[in-house]
């Protein structure tokens, strides 16, 4: 996988100082890119689970935001390539947060509520 590939609106790997690049899977591995504002999240469709997140964070611009508990699945991805409630509701798992839910949540108003 190139990082060329993702769109803008996820992490931006020219962002931090020291420019970090996502990852290149060679081993022929499916991954699906779902990016969001000011991140990314790597998914193995086999497993249905994340393999890798990337957030971009501006610590001077951080906000508080009002902490909801609306989990959905991704409209743009297969639902069989998802963990859905269904795995949660019967098993010892946790569902949680992939990256710190503030991380990502800066840069204005417009971009606080994408987040």
């Amino acid at each position: 996988m190139n990082a060329a590939v993702f769109p803008p609106a996820g992490y931006k790997t020219e962002f931090p100082q020291f420019p970090l690049t996502l990852p290149v899977f060679t081993d022929g591995a499916p991954m699906r890119a779902l990016p969001c504002t000011q991140l990314t999240v790597l998914l193995g469709p086999l497993r249905a689970l994340p393999i890798e997140t990337d957030v971009n964070i501006n610590g001077d611009q951080l906000v508080d935001v009002d902490q909801s508990n609306n989990w959905h699945l991704d409209s743009g991805i297969p639902a069989d390539e998802q963990t859905g409630e269904a795995t949660y509701a019967s098993d010892d798992l946790d569902r949680n947060h992939l990256v710190r839910r503030q991380d990502p949540v800066w840069g204005g108003a417009a971009n606080n509520q994408a987040s």
